[in-house]
């Protein structure tokens, strides 16, 4: 027979300790050893705390739950930009392995011009109903699909199919013309790819051969400091000089975007303290996807030929074709790529 003065067992589980638990990443099994480890430092009594792994397995589930009920009922909807972009992203649940499509789902407010993410679904295709699907679920979750008025998207055709597309497809869900913002890097990606086309041709497999043949002999090359020259490879313009100078200088959300101003820096001979004591780093992907290794690697090549003509082996018809890309690249496609993202310009 219980006692009815039994004292009820209490939780050292707050969601103020769940939330740091979540945010290290902490394993249900590891957290109670460490709630375990707590209780009997301050001299707690386990007897009359709950550290069953269960239960505060449960007890976190439980926490996070209300943190996002909380969040949504303080969210005070605007006009806003829906945008969305799919990746690939190892599976969460920890088994083997696997890595499953997740599409992270944001919008951007007209008023105060404040992003908020929306949730990151996981995609049982890669089509452009299942991305749809995703979309719209989180803007009726958030109250957000009335006041909606764009879109902004990567131009894959999953997206900008005219039948089967996301944009056309969100488009008749919601019942109404949103505005199609494309992504301007995304347009860029193909003009760089057509320009390469021309200039060194087209080239078949999942890499490009003269790229693979490049990062295969790195071993062999002459890397480790650029052998000097009396002039620059590329004369350029000191209005080209003063943006790439002001460039290096900003924050950058990818690495390969500031490697990309460091070896355009050294190609036009620009003295700056930022350039003089980079390397040339080692190649690594080679992917079609990673669409700016085209602009990174010939002039890697260039940079390195001399000196190392018998380690990277070009024809003389490959040779000028590299020769004629990286002049495009530095001189009229650098500049725009970097300038995209301003509104203003984008119409220029």
């Amino acid at each position: 027979r219980t006692s009815s003065n039994k004292k009820p067992k209490s939780s050292v589980l707050t969601p103020k300790v769940s939330a740091v638990l979540d945010r290290t990443n902490t394993s249900i099994r590891t957290s109670t050893m460490i709630l375990a480890s707590l209780v009997n430092e301050i001299g707690g009594s386990t007897s009359s705390t709950v550290l069953s792994k269960s239960t505060i397995h449960r007890q976190r589930q439980l926490f996070r739950r209300q943190t996002s009920e909380k969040i949504k009922e303080e969210f005070r909807a605007s006009k806003s930009v829906v945008h969305w972009d799919g990746k690939l992203l190892p599976d969460i649940t920890g088994v083997d392995t696997q890595q499953v499509d997740r599409l992270p789902v944001l919008i951007t407010s007209l008023v105060d011009g404040s992003i908020k993410l929306l949730g990151v679904p996981m995609l049982s295709s890669g089509s452009g109903k299942a991305a749809m699907e995703a979309v719209l679920e989180h803007l009726k979750s958030w109250q957000t699909d009335s006041l909606v008025i764009g879109m902004c998207f990567d131009t894959t055709a999953s997206n900008t199919g005219r039948l089967s597309g996301a944009c056309t497809l969100l488009e008749s869900a919601i019942g109404r013309n949103l505005l199609w913002l494309a992504c301007r890097h995304h347009m860029f990606e193909v003009l760089l790819s057509d320009a390469y086309g021309v200039c060194l041709g087209p080239s078949t497999g999942p890499e490009i051969s003269i790229f693979k043949k490049f990062k295969e002999n790195w071993p062999k090359l002459l890397h480790y400091q650029l052998k000097p020259r009396p002039t620059p490879l590329i004369f350029a313009s000191d209005k080209l000089k003063e943006f790439i100078a002001e460039q290096l200088q900003l924050g950058h959300p990818r690495d390969d975007y500031k490697e990309f101003l460091q070896l355009a820096a050294s190609m036009i001979g620009l003295n700056n303290s930022s350039v003089a004591a980079v390397p040339i780093r080692k190649p690594g992907a080679l992917h079609r996807a990673r669409w700016m290794a085209k602009a990174i690697y010939t002039m890697k090549i260039e940079l390195l030929f001399d000196g190392n003509e018998s380690v990277i082996k070009l024809a003389a018809r490959k040779l000028q074709g590299i020769q004629r890309f990286n002049r495009f690249v530095v001189k009229v496609y650098l500049q725009s790529w970097f300038s995209c993202r301003m509104v203003a310009d984008a119409p220029v």
